[in-house]
């Protein structure tokens, strides 16, 4: 392999390794955004009972998903 190749795999596997830090650090954002909104949703007296079993079952749907992440 050329000295020219190598730099140029080595560039490339640098660009690759901090798209992959920007992607792992977006995801993070989007679950504590995800957690904040899951927190703020429990059900209030005001909520009918259908609203209130909505909002306890997507509350376990994130939780699920969350925890089914590789």
């Amino acid at each position: 392999m050329s000295d020219t190749v190598i730099v140029k795999c080595n560039v490339l596997n640098a660009v690759q390794s901090q798209e992959i830090i920007d992607l792992k650090d977006r995801i993070k954002r989007l679950e504590e955004a995800g957690d904040a909104l899951c927190e703020n949703s429990n059900p209030s007296r005001w909520d009918s009972p259908a609203d209130a079993a909505r909002k306890l079952t997507e509350q376990s749907n994130w939780i699920k998903a969350k925890e089914a992440k590789p």
